[in-house]
């Protein structure tokens, strides 16, 4: 799957979520949900440091999908391609670093 296909498919499953329970995944939303997302995956791949006990990783690929579908939706929100971004980024970080 190309990026921008899971941007728009990311977008559009949250929208038509968001329709039926009746809630808007706007900026700061979608900012607040992406952060508590982001916490879940911080402990999840904490478990093993902080609670001893093993890391669920099934648990963790979730909430890491969770997290990249909010990002594409924030960048959706905002008029971004994310694709177009990562790939800016990726150069920009290649020559800051002199990879080729």
């Amino acid at each position: 799957m190309e990026v921008k296909e899971l941007q728009k498919i990311s977008n559009e499953i949250i929208e038509e979520i968001d329709k039926k329970i009746n809630v808007n995944h706007d900026n700061d939303k979608t900012i607040i949900h992406l952060l508590e997302e982001l916490g879940e995956v911080a402990r999840q791949a904490n478990n093993k440091n902080i609670r001893n006990i093993e890391q669920n990783k099934d648990n963790l690929s979730e909430e890491l999908a969770d997290v990249l579908m909010l990002t594409t939706r924030l960048a959706s929100i905002n008029n971004i391609d994310i694709e177009e971004a990562i790939f800016k980024n990726i150069e920009k970080l290649k020559q800051r670093h002199n990879i080729k």
